[in-house]
Order: structure tokens, then C-alpha cells, then sequence
């Protein structure tokens, strides 16, 4: 101890604190215990006092409770409880789960439940799942019966699948049922594909078993998403399986596109193969783009490229601006790129504003970007837009703040 007291305070020495703590914890937690609370009070003591603790859980998970409350407020006292809480699951779930019902509320608290609760589903999903019901409605009891869903998942698909069917609509079913989704689709997409059909419209389990099955099998969920109805449906399947198939083969997707029927479904389907394509190769999804005719269908094709490039290459989105034709799909992009500039370089955005032809809105474009100017940096604004091209009328409003 008198060696590693000795170093200077910093990562070093705590990383060498626990590497002894845990050698000492490994053969006698209870000379860990010792050794730790010979530490004079701060972050090495908790530390060792952790490790400690919860290397004793095992064989005396009553004392090492004990020691764990213990310990100061903060993140080695919560991640002690926990672990402590974990250990005595194992041996006897029934004293883990009285204790740490008597907890006060709190992320001890939590973080304890979440714990023995994963160990009682790892041998109990059934019971696990109807404790987990028991709880009062919080985020905390959502996130535990999710993680139920998907331990059970794991060791029984289908008992898992019947027990998320019948909870009750709301965001824990929603949670437990994004956690068994991809085994799901993994063993049954078409039963997958049909109970998220079932569900409320505003679920986004449809999506989800679409965007799963296309990146395992494109062929099947783009025929399964095409022989449903005409309707919203419909659209968001076959977009979210254009989706998953643009993750592995974009140029594939991209050519399926082509064969729908101009319309909704094919601009949110195009839409959703561009979105994947320029996060990995955007020069080759923008030649795909700008093939499109002038339209609608060209014009969020342009928005969406520009606002998935711009994060990744800002400078090679104005190169490719640059070269378009002034119509209204690249009036489309340009406003995409202005509102991702206007924050961080406002000169540069409002320089790419001034090229919008139609008067109108690039008066707007130019003063929303005013308006945020003007919040950061209002001097530098100011002079900007004593020389801008704007109405004085809306100058002075800006100004003004009216």
C-alpha cells in the first residue's frame, strides 16, 4: 500500500490500485475489504472498496450489501449495489429482490433491479416477465421489460413472441418488441411482417421487420411489401426494404426503384436508398440522383443527398452544387445546404442563399440565416447585412427583433 500511496494522484494509480485490489479480491475478498478500508477516504478507497465488495457478494451477500451502502454517493457506490444485488440473485433471488425493493428510489436503486432482474429471466423468463409487470410505470420498468423480452428471446422465440403480443399498447410493448424483432425476422418473416402490420399505424415495427428481412433476403420482403394494398402501408414497407437492401447492394436497390410507378412510393423509396448510398458513396449516389427527371421525386432526392453528404464532405456537396443546372431540384439542395452551413459558417451560407433565384425565397433563406446570426455573433451580422440585398424593411426588422 505504502508503494502505491506513494505514486502521484491520476489514472496510473488507480489503474495500479486496481489491479492489486482485484488480485487481493480474487483470493480473500475479506482481506480486500481490509485492505481497501486502510485507504484514507477518496476515490482509491471507494474503488477498492467496490471490487471488494463485490467479489464478497458471492459467499456473503448481506455483509457485502451492508459495506456497498456504505460507500460514498456516486458512481463506485452505485456500481457496487448493483453488483452486489447481481451476485445475491443468483444464490437467492427472493433476499436479492426483498433488499433491493428497500432501497430508496434512486440510480442504485435502478441500476440493482435492472441487475437481478437480467439474472431471474436468465433462469425464469416467465416469472421474470410477470415481476417485471408488477412494477410501477417509469422508463425504469419499460427498459427491464425489454430486457426480459430479449433474454427470453434468446432461449425460447416463441414464448417470448407470445408474451410481447399480449402486453398492453404503450412504449414497454414497443421496447420489448424492438428487442425480439430481429430474431424474429430472422426465424419468420412473414409472421413477423404480419403481427407488425396488426399494429397501430404509428408503430415503427412495420419498418423495422422490412428494413431486417430485405438485408437477409431482398427479393422476398420487396415481393411481400409490393403485393400489399395501395397506401401508407405499402409506401413505408417498400421504402424501409429499399432501405435495408441499399445497406449491402445500393446500386441494386437503386435499380429496383427505378420499376416503381412514379408516385409516393417510389419518392420515399428512392429517398430511403439515397439516405443509405451517400453515407458510404456519395458521388456515385448523386450521379444516381441527378439522372431523375425534374420533379418532386428529383427535388427531395437532392434535399436528402445534401443533408447526408454535407456531414461528411462539406466542401465536395458545393463542388457538386456548383455544376448544377438553376432549376428547382438544385434550389432543393442548396436550401439543404444552407441550413446545414448557417450555424457553424453563416458567411459561407448566406453566399450560397444569394444564388436561389426565385426572389421570395431566398429573401427567406437570407433571413433565417440573419436571425441565427445575429444571436452568435451580432456585430459581424450586422455589417453582413448592411450590405445584403434585402428589403430595408426586413432589415430593419431583423434588427429590431419585430
Amino acid at each position: 500500500m505504502k508503494f502505491a500511496q506513494s505514486l502521484p494522484p491520476g489514472s496510473a494509480r488507480r489503474g495500479f490500485v486496481q489491479n492489486i485490489a482485484n488480485e487481493i479480491a480474487n483470493e480473500d475478498p475479506q482481506a480486500a475489504v481490509a485492505w481497501a478500508q486502510g485507504w484514507p477516504p477518496g476515490p482509491e478507497r471507494d474503488q477498492s472498496l467496490r471490487l471488494a465488495v463485490q467479489r464478497m457478494a458471492g459467499n456473503d451477500p448481506e455483509n457485502a450489501a451492508k459495506l456497498a451502502l456504505g460507500l460514498p454517493v456516486g458512481r463506485e457506490r452505485v456500481e457496487a449495489i448493483a453488483g452486489v444485488a447481481g451476485q445475491w440473485a443468483q444464490a437467492d433471488f427472493k433476499s436479492a429482490r426483498e433488499w433491493t425493493e428497500q432501497l430508496p428510489d434512486g440510480p442504485a436503486k435502478q441500476a440493482a433491479l435492472q441487475q437481478i432482474q437480467s439474472r431471474f429471466a436468465e433462469t425464469d423468463p416467465k416469472a421474470a416477465a410477470d415481476y417485471a409487470l408488477t412494477l410501477p410505470a417509469s422508463p425504469m420498468r419499460n427498459k427491464m421489460i425489454a430486457q426480459t423480452a430479449s433474454t427470453w428471446a434468446g432461449a425460447d422465440l416463441a414464448g417470448a413472441i407470445g408474451w410481447v403480443q399480449r402486453l398492453p399498447e404503450g412504449d414497454a410493448k414497443a421496447q420489448a418488441l424492438d428487442q425480439i424483432q430481429e430474431e424474429w425476422v430472422n426465424a419468420d418473416p412473414r409472421g413477423a411482417a404480419a403481427y407488425a402490420l396488426s399494429l397501430p399505424s404509428g408503430n415503427n415495427a412495420l419498418s423495422n421487420v422490412a428494413t431486417k428481412w430485405a438485408q437477409n433476403d431482398p427479393q422476398s420482403a420487396l415481393k411481400w411489401a409490393g403485393s400489399l394494398p395501395e397506401g401508407e402501408a405499402r409506401n413505408k414497407a417498400l421504402a424501409s426494404a429499399c432501405s435495408g437492401w441499399a445497406e449491402n447492394s445500393p446500386r441494386d436497390a437503386a435499380a429496383f426503384v427505378a420499376t416503381i410507378p412514379p408516385g409516393e412510393a417510389q419518392n420515399r423509396a428512392a429517398q430511403s436508398v439515397l439516405s443509405n448510398w451517400a453515407q458510404n458513396e456519395p458521388e456515385d449516389a448523386a450521379a444516381w440522383a441527378i439522372n431523375f427527371p425534374e420533379g418532386k421525386l428529383r427535388q427531395d432526392a437532392f434535399e436528402e443527398l445534401v443533408r447526408t453528404w454535407a456531414g461528411e464532405d462539406s466542401a465536395a456537396v458545393g463542388r457538386w452544387l456548383e455544376g448544377l443546372p438553376s432549376d428547382a431540384s438544385r434550389t432543393a439542395g442548396v436550401k439543404a445546404y444552407v441550413a446545414f452551413l448557417s450555424e457553424s459558417s453563416p458567411e459561407l451560407a448566406a453566399h450560397w442563399a444569394e444564388s436561389i433565384p426565385q426572389q421570395e425565397s431566398r429573401f427567406h433563406e437570407l433571413e433565417t440565416i440573419a436571425q441565427r446570426w445575429l444571436e452568435n455573433d451580432r456585430a459581424a451580422a450586422e455589417a453582413w447585412l448592411a450590405k445584403v440585398n434585402l428589403p430595408e424593411e426586413r432589415k430593419r426588422r431583423l434588427l429590431t427583433g419585430q
